[in-house]
């Protein structure tokens, strides 16, 4: 048996290319790690429903990893292990910077540094997010 046990994998890059699909060669070589033993998850900033049929496809037998560790789930089970909201405090400051630093563009995506380059503001990040909240994952009003 191989010293390695576990084998984490991202999606965009690593298991999927340009065509956003799992190619055999990349579920032989998954299938050839679990075959020795060792046990394979994804870990991805995508969304868990968008990630799904990745999991699939791997055949992991793991709960998901998405939106960057913050919602972590087995989709068998459907047992929620993590879910770590931004809090709704941060989430309406970004959207403000947003719409002020660029007012008519939509964005899909964006990240903190962006916000922070375009508005030119620091923004107040906090050093601990909340606990998870597994017993009411989405308080009303969030």
């Amino acid at each position: 048996m191989t010293a390695i046990r576990l084998l984490v994998l991202d999606i965009d890059g690593t298991i999927a290319g340009a065509s956003n699909q799992v190619t055999p060669r990349v579920q032989q070589a998954v299938a050839a790690a679990q075959a020795q033993g060792i046990r394979v998850a994804i870990a991805t900033g995508r969304m868990y429903q968008a990630a799904l049929r990745f999991h699939q496809a791997i055949g992991s037998t793991l709960p998901l990893m998405a939106y960057q560790g913050a919602w972590i789930q087995d989709p068998t089970t459907h047992t929620r292990h993590r879910h770590s909201p931004l809090p709704r405090t941060y989430a309406l400051e970004l959207l403000g910077l947003l719409a002020e630093a660029r007012p008519s563009r939509p964005y899909r995506f964006i990240s903190i540094s962006m916000i922070s380059s375009m508005s030119g503001k620091s923004l107040p990040i906090p050093a601990t997010m909340p606990s998870d909240r597994r017993s009411n994952p989405l308080p009303s009003g969030t």
